[in-house]
């Protein structure tokens, strides 16, 4: 599957082999309503993969440094084409409480995040629905 080659975003659903959380971020939007997202974000115009943008937005973000992704779904979109990988990370030790961007970050269960969450980014709930990862129907 080629990237399409003028825009694409990248998202993250972190695991750890050594915990049973993933990490969201805290997104305040301009009307101020506040979200809990996956971390990700639009590609730098040096990156040449999808897979290079999740990477860098999952360290900016979290601290956090991926070993290893596997794409789980793209998505195409009016601007840009939505990847969504699961990333590996060895531990959340290096996870920091407020990220590049100045957003909060936080440790959650997986299953809470997979049972739905009322709070979830709407724009991330049809790929976490498509790959399985929501097992619950979850209010958009």
């Amino acid at each position: 599957m080629k990237p399409r080659q003028d825009d694409w975003a990248a998202i993250a659903y972190v695991t750890s082999p050594v915990s049973d959380r993933t990490v969201l971020i805290r997104d305040k939007r301009p009307n101020g309503y506040l979200f809990w997202k996956l971390p990700g974000g639009m590609k730098e115009p040096w990156e040449n993969t999808p897979e290079e943008t999740v990477l860098r937005e999952l360290r900016e973000e979290t601290g956090l440094v991926g070993v290893s992704t596997r794409l789980l779904c793209r998505q195409s979109r009016k601007n840009h084409d939505m990847f969504l990988f699961h990333v590996e990370v060895p531990n959340y030790d290096a996870r920091v409480h407020i990220g590049a961007d100045g957003e909060e970050t936080s440790l959650f269960l997986e299953s809470e995040v997979r049972g739905g969450m009322p709070d979830f980014f709407p724009s991330h709930l049809p790929l976490l629905r498509h790959t399985g990862i929501l097992y619950q129907a979850t209010a958009a």
